[in-house]
């Protein structure tokens, strides 16, 4: 038997705040820091 329930898997939300935490420890050397920014521009404007 298969059972499909009517609740929606996503919830459309809108955050008061959002918090970004950003590593600086040294393992991050290598890090594309221009593809991260870019990333959250995308995501926040």
């Amino acid at each position: 038997m298969r059972y499909f329930p009517d609740a929606e898997r996503f919830y459309p939300s809108k955050p008061r705040s959002i918090n970004v935490y950003w590593d600086v420890s040294l393992s991050g050397k290598e890090r594309n820091l221009l593809k991260e920014i870019e990333y959250l521009e995308n995501i926040f404007w």
